[in-house]
């Protein structure tokens, strides 16, 4: 008798395998949509024949980590706005990313794997010590959730992400705006509903490429001229999306920008009152 249950034991586990193997195909596709979609989206609504935006914005997201986020706070302090201050940035934190593999997999993106985020309650100074530089804390969620999970895609459990975030972020500075970064991009109705009633405004933005290992920083810069020759001039700077968690932004950020100014391209200070919903991607 023992040899036929573990033979069913067995069938039953590649089953499950299976199954989590094609969640997982499936899911890789969603994600990659999501992104794509908010690369490309300002060549579908616009043509690229326009004159290409000068000026841009810089944003964070995935942090606090030790060891990566004091470093991009040095090098902002090395960037001056066109005033001659300091540039102000926002950062979109984690409020407590998961540490386990299968914590990670209830909440992460199919294809992400064994990345480690930061965590705003593991490391609350980090926390203070980007307000206290003035620059912005917006929510990226209490754990990073990919809003495409089919337990994840409803705006009850948005909202209970966000709460966490802000119980994770607490206290809140007394009047600081409430903004909101979906990870992953992902800008469903049932994410607009949750942050709607919760009196978020959502801030999206464009990613440079720094989640990639394979780019390097030649890459990177070459995706954001990519980026603002797609965006045609206006008034409202183009918002650039880094990851303070990744190397590119702790080693190399002061050395990007620096290069793009050279190409004639205006740093600014990030203002959410400068970005609405006709500005997003």
């Amino acid at each position: 008798m023992t040899a036929p249950m573990v033979l069913r034991y067995s069938l039953f586990q590649y089953i499950l395998l299976i199954i989590f193997m094609l969640l997982m195909l499936a899911g890789v596709g969603l994600a990659h949509a999501d992104t794509d979609s908010h690369t490309d989206s300002h060549t579908d609504k616009h043509t690229t024949n326009q004159t290409p935006h000068r000026t841009f914005m810089l944003s964070f997201d995935d942090g606090p980590l030790p060891g990566k986020t004091e470093k991009v706070l040095a090098a902002l302090a090395q960037l001056d706005d066109p005033a001659g201050k300091p540039v102000k940035a926002a950062f979109f934190m984690v409020g407590n990313a998961p540490d386990t593999l299968f914590s990670q997999r209830k909440y992460y993106a199919p294809y992400e794997m064994w990345i480690h985020k930061g965590s705003m309650s593991k490391y609350p100074q980090l926390v203070a010590d980007v307000r206290k530089a003035g620059h912005y804390v917006g929510c990226h969620t209490a754990h990073h959730a990919w809003f495409r999970w089919p337990w994840q895609d409803d705006s009850n459990e948005i909202k209970a992400e966000i709460l966490a975030w802000e119980h994770d972020a607490a206290p809140l500075p007394d009047g600081a705006p409430k903004l909101f970064r979906p990870p992953y991009l992902v800008d469903t109705f049932a994410v607009q509903t949750a942050a709607h009633d919760l009196g978020y405004q959502i801030i999206l933005g464009h990613t440079v490429g720094d989640a990639n290992p394979v780019n390097s920083v030649a890459d990177i810069e070459h995706n954001i001229v990519g980026i603002m020759q797609k965006t045609p001039a206006s008034e409202t700077p183009v918002l650039l999306i880094f990851h303070d968690i990744f190397p590119t932004a702790d080693n190399h950020l002061v050395e990007i920008v620096h290069w793009l100014q050279q190409q004639g391209y205006i740093l600014m200070d990030f203002n959410p009152a400068n970005i609405h919903d006709d500005d997003a991607p």
